[in-house]
């Protein structure tokens, strides 16, 4: 009997692969034969397209062609399917991939026999079982492989992945939308079962067979399984009882697993499906007998022009690699057109959401339990299913009329395993043997992955025998999974494990008990420690740093040694606090507070101290400031309170263990210069010298919250702590800091004298803390005293032997705004530019260099870099957030943005009591005076200059008084008032005769040029202007970028008439 064939539609269009003919509405349409290949290539992919080199290997199997000749055929296709529907777009091209049909394809049945299945019927017409997005693409994909199969293209199909992924939901899903399909496709399942003595020969294919011969067509089935394969006939006596032919099979019966009756029996399915198209689903074929693999290579090729497709799942094993009796069939198979196997992965986070939105519907409870319902099942479908219904059943998830919702918190509605799940998980580990079961033991304690190193030390046995047993394990069960080769904190290979899934690790760490788990979490720490320190030496590196040491602190802590495992915090935090995850670094020490309660009360005194310190340090750098002075208060209360009893023998032990913890060094990970936690100086003074790190503490946070005269009573009294000790680090400390708050109250003579006081007790101990800070203060004053050879060398010297990638940073930029001035605009850039890449390192506050290309010109982007910088700083460090909008309010002035300009200055703020401080006040002075001077509000700017150059007089400082006595000379000669000009221009030229500023000259000399034209005095104007000429000349030199070379030239002009010398001025 003839059978039905397959025919394609789309839109208006038929396709019959059979009789190679295309219609368009009933009329044929001429097509060549490649285009029709490619088409039939095209509608029977569907959706997923085709990519070129499938198109290629199709059309030009036996030989090699160019693309273009691909390019040929989908341009010939294209041109025949407009040529019928003009308006039509058909073949879409996929960037970089392929080609694929834009219009949706049905599959109808011609031929005696087939069904009709309506105008929108068809197998692409594929019906909604309910599912998920997750798997769709695998669906989609069997779908597609039926329609070849319906073709007349069968073949064998591949679902892999571990245990529980939704290999069988996904059998399930696609044989349930296939049965709704409204062409007939007959379907059987068979599946393996795990066998420890010999398996029953093709156990699968006799009970899927078995199926068929049941099922409503079972009549003709069996026929033709007689016909086919008599001998097969054999394995079902009960439908075959009176056929005469069964005995004569019975004598002629050939071996089951013969190729004969391999053969036959491929004979006989290709028989059956020849009327209706059969699909086959054979599952759990990692436990697969010899025989079935055979038949399975066989029938990869056998089926390839049959309308049988067959289905076949196995569970990834081993290092994720295929069952081994399965190899030749997979290989066999791998060259098929359409790639034949499915690897199941886990869901994602994202995926779980859509199934809670699938199951719960779309609510924010959905999203709010995906997260946790993801991570304690790793997204295994089986897990996520049953955590789910189980959470519903136990009313834990609870549908009221207004909606689903949790009875409780969110991260305990999935703490405890379902009882399906535990006793699945159970039944594998009570057939284990007693040896297995106590390396699983150790392991789970050990934690989700762990090292066969790890669990040898804590059994106290040979680490050959445990990987053994481990691989045995991984080999023979789904519990646990290989790593692969890795090493120990110590630096020993050793091999890495995992468990399959978490709830294995849960279900054996709940069945041990209490005292159990204590023993084995202490036997796992003291085994991390000997991994550490292969040999009895130090501990490598790699165990000190924050990972190893928070899985050292929850084996302590399960092991009930909570001072051990607040220490092993404490190194955690520290390890990421010198990395700059200050964040990180606070969980940690939280997580070390929460122990203290643990202690006796001394040693929660003494560690409480540490902690608050560590807590402080952490958010002064997170400019956390409320937080970090409550934690440096908290620890000045700890000393205070271990002062009245240091010398308890109780207190005396806390005290060396907690000082043993502080002997440790401290190493910024940009410079990498060691340094103790604590200076030396200090160590042996015990409780005081902790009392005297909270204070120092205290007082740096006072001095970033813009407190300097509290900073001032701090600081003394530090230095009354340190004359009553007689300890001179700390008074350097104390010195030190109320130099800086001198120098930001604007007492620069003050802050000069106390700087040297600082520096002479400081340099004989080598107290970088003191000299960090003394330092670059002094070099500030330099600078504002346009002492430029002073500064350069006070910068250098704290930058040598400073151990903080800060003050380095700070220090370089100290050097490049040194250079600048000096007109060597080269290195300034290349001092910036290393201070930029410290400062991005260790997440500072960027970098001020935008003034410069300011006086060199460069405005517009002088404007963008010191706004962008502003707006990052303002909330972190507000005096620089000050500085850089004051530099920004200048260019934007420069650039004739006046309003922009005012706008930019509103929002600067100058704490109160700081109004008179030329440190802080000179960059709005500055940024006034251009403002002034550019809308002509003569009388501001008088008034502004004359402020400025007052606190400039009174400290003194000769850079400031340079630029106050420039704005006074400005502001004279806009009122015409020459004679103050010029006397203002005379102190100013003198003071730079003496200091000079070569940047700033340039500006200087060309206003006194402009002062003399204006007094007609020709030769004087002669003079500044050879003098300017030669400043840009140098200047020029050091610029390497050609574009602002030139825009630097063309600012720094000399002027030629008088309003080009007012303009020239004013730029």
């Amino acid at each position: 009997m003839e059978r039905a064939r397959a025919l394609y539609r789309f839109g208006d269009f038929e396709l019959d692969p059979h009789a190679r003919r295309l219609r368009h509405r009933g009329a044929p349409t001429r097509i060549a034969d490649k285009p029709f290949d490619l088409l039939l290539l095209l509608v029977r992919a569907g959706t997923r397209g085709v990519t070129r080199a499938e198109a290629i290997a199709a059309l030009w199997p036996e030989i090699k062609v160019h693309e273009n000749s691909l390019a040929v055929a989908v341009s010939t296709l294209r041109r025949t399917l407009a040529a019928a529907s003009p308006s039509v777009e058909w073949i879409e091209t996929i960037p970089r991939r392929g080609y694929r049909l834009l219009a949706p394809t049905t599959i109808a049945l011609a031929g005696p026999g087939a069904p009709n299945p309506g105008a929108d019927g068809g197998l692409a017409a594929r019906p909604q079982s309910g599912g998920f997005g997750p798997r769709e693409a695998q669906v989609d994909a069997l779908h597609a492989l039926l329609r070849r199969t319906h073709d007349g293209s069968g073949g064998l199909v591949w679902i892999c992945g571990e245990a529980g992924v939704g290999k069988t939901m996904l059998i399930e899903r696609f044989l349930e939308e296939t049965a709704a399909l409204p062409v007939p496709t007959r379907t059987a399942r068979g599946r393996c079962v795990r066998s420890f003595g010999a398996a029953e020969a093709l156990l699968p294919v006799i009970e899927a067979i078995g199926q068929l011969l049941a099922g409503s067509d079972g009549a003709r089935a069996r026929a033709l399984l007689a016909r086919h394969c008599p001998a097969f006939c054999l394995y079902y006596p009960g439908h075959f009882a009176d056929d005469a032919r069964l005995e004569a099979a019975r004598r002629e019966m050939q071996p089951a697993d013969s190729a004969t009756t391999m053969r036959m029996l491929c004979d006989a399915l290709a028989a059956i499906a020849e009327e209706t198209p059969l699909v086959l689903a054979l599952e759990d074929l990692h436990w697969a007998d010899p025989a079935t693999a055979d038949l399975l290579q066989f029938v990869s090729y056998r089926f390839r022009s049959a309308r049988v497709l067959m289905i076949g799942t196995y569970r990834t094993g081993f290092g994720d690699t295929e069952p081994p009796l399965l190899q030749p069939a997979l290989h066999g198979s791998a060259d098929r057109e359409l790639d034949p196997r499915f690897e199941l992965r886990c869901l994602s986070p994202r995926e779980v959401e859509q199934y809670l939105e699938h199951a719960l519907g779309p609510c924010d409870l959905s999203r709010a339990l995906a997260f946790p319902l993801w991570q304690r099942t790793e997204g295994l479908p089986l897990f996520v299913a049953c955590l789910l219904r189980t959470a519903i059943q136990e009313n834990t998830l609870e549908h009221t009329a207004a909606g689903w919702r949790a009875n409780g918190a969110l991260e305990d509605l999935f703490a405890r395993a379902p009882a399906n799940v535990s006793a699945l998980i159970r039944s594998t580990l009570d057939t284990l043997p007693t040896s297995f079961r106590t390396v699983l033991d150790v392991a789970a304690v050990a934690g989700y992955e762990f090292c066969a190193s790890t669990v040898a030390l804590a059994l106290a046995c040979d680490e050959r025998v445990v990987e053994h047993e481990l691989l045995a394990l991984a080999r023979s069960t789904d519990l646990v999974v290989v790593v692969g080769d890795t090493e120990t904190p110590g630096g020993m290979p050793t091999v890495g494990f995992r468990f399959r899934h978490v709830l294995v690790q849960a279900e054996l760490y709940d069945a041990l008990a209490r005292w159990q788990r204590i023993a084995l979490h202490g036997r796992v720490a003291d085994a991390l420690c000997a991994e550490a320190a292969p040999g009895g030496g130090p501990p490598s590196q790699r165990f000190l740093d924050n990972h190893s040491q928070a899985e050292l602190a929850f084996h302590l802590e399960g092991a009930g040694r909570f001072g051990e495992a607040l220490v092993a915090l404490l190194r955690a935090g520290d390890h990421c606090d010198r990395r700059f995850a200050k964040g990180e670094a606070l969980s940690y020490y939280e997580r070390a507070r929460a122990l203290l309660p643990r202690l006796p009360a001394v040693e929660q005194r003494v560690w409480g101290l540490i902690v608050e310190q560590s807590t402080g340090w952490a958010k002064l750098d997170l400019d956390d400031l409320e937080g970090a002075r409550r934690a440096f208060e908290s620890a000045g209360a700890h000393a205070g309170a271990l002062e009245a009893s240091e010398t308890d023998p109780a207190t005396q032990r806390a005290l060396t263990a907690g000082f043993r913890h502080l002997e440790g060094f401290w190493e910024d990970p940009v410079l990498r210069r060691p340094t103790p936690v604590l200076p030396r100086q200090t160590m042996a003074l015990g409780v005081p010298a902790l009392h005297a790190e909270a204070q120092y503490g205290r007082s740096l946070v006072l001095h970033f919250a813009d407190r300097p005269s509290d900073v001032l009573a701090a600081s003394a009294e530090l230095l009354a702590l340190a004359e009553r000790t007689g300890n001179h680090a700390w008074h350097a400390e104390a010195l030190a800091l109320s130099s800086v708050a001198l120098l930001e109250l604007g007492r620069l003579d003050q802050a000069r004298g106390v700087i040297e006081r600082c520096l002479s007790i400081a340099r004989p101990l080598a107290h970088a803390r003191a000299i960090d800070i003394a330092g670059v203060a002094l070099a500030a004053i330099h600078v504002f005293a346009a002492e430029l050879d002073p500064a350069e060398a006070m910068f250098r010297e704290v930058e040598a032997q400073t151990h903080v990638s800060k003050v380095s940073a700070r220090c370089l930029e100290g050097l490049g705004d040194v250079a600048a001035r000096r007109g060597e605009v080269r290195k300034a850039f290349a001092l910036h530019t290393e201070a930029r890449r410290q400062r991005e390192r260790s997440g500072d506050m960027p970098p001020f260099d935008g003034w410069i290309l300011r006086e060199l010109g460069a405005f517009e982007r002088a404007a963008e870099r010191d706004l962008a910088a502003a707006e990052r700083t303002r909330s972190r460090h507000a005096r620089r957030s000050v500085e850089l909008a004051c530099s920004a309010a200048c260019s934007l002035v420069r650039l004739g943005r006046s309003s922009h300009a005012r706008s930019v200055l509103a929002g600067v703020v100058i704490p109160p009591g700081l109004e008179q401080s030329l440190v802080r006040m000179q960059p709005l002075w500055a940024a006034r005076c251009e403002l002034y001077a550019a809308t002509s509000d003569l009388s501001a700017l008088v008034s502004e200059a004359m402020r400025w150059r007052a606190a400039a007089e009174a400290v003194p400082a000769r850079e400031s008084r340079m630029h106050a006595l420039y704005w006074l000379a400005r502001a004279a000669l806009d009122a015409n008032e020459r004679s103050a000009a010029r006397e203002h221009l005379a102190q100013a030229l003198e003071l730079y005769e003496t200091h000079p500023i070569p940047l700033f000259g340039v500006r200087l000399h060309r206003l006194a040029e402009h002062a003399a034209l204006r007094s007609n005095d020709r030769r004087a104007a002669q003079r500044a202007r050879s003098t300017g000429d030669a400043l840009v000349a140098k200047i020029a030199a050091t610029i390497d970028d050609p574009d602002l070379q030139r825009t630097f030239l063309r600012e720094a002009a000399a002027p030629t008439a008088p309003r080009a010398l007012a303009h020239a001025s004013r730029s």
